[in-house]
């Protein structure tokens, strides 16, 4: 029998100040009316760029003509995922292919550990954004994978 999968949710947390990405409009929550006693309503307003906190880039982000992200079936946003620690890497060194082969089994995503989540709050220098050698973290993670299907020999 089979063990339960274990569901890991890696979404942050939204709060006013946030870091964003450059050029990103804030993150603003603001109480509009407070309930203060049993069945009075909390009602709230929350203004934000795209791309604050932990958010989907459609494929029609980086690809011209690609799908939206109302196309993107939820089911693809649960995937199993192999967790690669990268914090032995120093700061602005590159995370390069090679990092990654071999630890990211065929058919699975992988979750990339850098430890710059413990930067989280702090502010954190314009422009710098979770690439690979000039291209997205995710979009590396899905080369390797797909470089994964190749068939191998069994050891």
């Amino acid at each position: 029998m089979r063990a339960p999968a274990r569901v890991v949710d890696l979404t942050c947390d939204l709060f006013n100040g946030m870091p964003t990405y450059p050029g990103d409009p804030p993150f603003r929550h603001q109480f509009v009316i407070r309930g203060s006693r049993d069945g009075e309503v909390t009602l709230s307003r929350v203004e934000s760029g795209l791309h604050s906190g932990t958010h989907v880039d459609a494929p029609l982000h980086f690809i011209p003509g690609g799908d939206s992200v109302d196309r993107v079936s939820p089911a693809k946003l649960v995937v199993s995922a192999d967790l690669v620690d990268l914090t032995s890497k120093g700061p602005g060194q590159p995370i390069t292919r090679d990092d990654l082969m071999g630890r990211v089994r065929p058919g699975r995503a992988a979750v990339l550990y850098t430890g710059f989540s413990a930067l989280r709050g702090s502010l954190v220098p314009e422009g710098r954004v979770a690439r690979v050698c000039g291209h997205p973290v995710e979009e590396v993670a899905r080369q390797v994978n797909n470089s994964n299907r190749r068939p191998q020999a069994e050891p």
